[in-house]
């Protein structure tokens, strides 16, 4: 069997552009002083479509890109938001600690890890 380098290589792109995008997100809570209504959404479809572009959906079965992409972004803005957001006063302003905790989470998210890429080699 041999390894698919090609998709590899576009998980690869993918992780570092979904990594730059969050960083960015994470930037705005801290610049709007808070965080808005649809939070993260616009960042989850640059993300999707960047993953798209790149023939990543074309390459695997729409099971892994939903289960293994989708639902990856999605599980990742939900913690952020939850470290983010003071569940006892439902309080959406900035605050440095809770931002200094999702930039910890960010920094440890392994994007995609459930995807198995063996799947698809050959």
């Amino acid at each position: 069997m041999e390894v698919n380098f090609k998709l590899a290589k576009q998980i690869s792109k993918g992780r570092s552009y979904c990594r730059r995008q969050f960083k960015k997100l994470l930037k705005t809570y801290e610049e709007d002083n808070g965080l808005h209504e649809q939070w993260g959404q616009l960042t989850k479809r640059k993300c999707e479509e960047y993953l798209s572009n790149l023939g990543i959906v074309r390459s695997i079965s729409y099971q892994d890109w939903y289960d293994d992409f989708v639902t990856d972004l999605d599980d990742l803005i939900s913690i952020l938001e939850d470290t983010l957001v003071d569940k006892t006063f439902n309080c959406r302003a900035y605050d440095t600690e809770r931002l200094d905790c999702a930039e910890e989470i960010l920094s440890d998210w392994d994007f995609f890890s459930d995807f198995d890429a063996e799947k698809y080699d050959f």
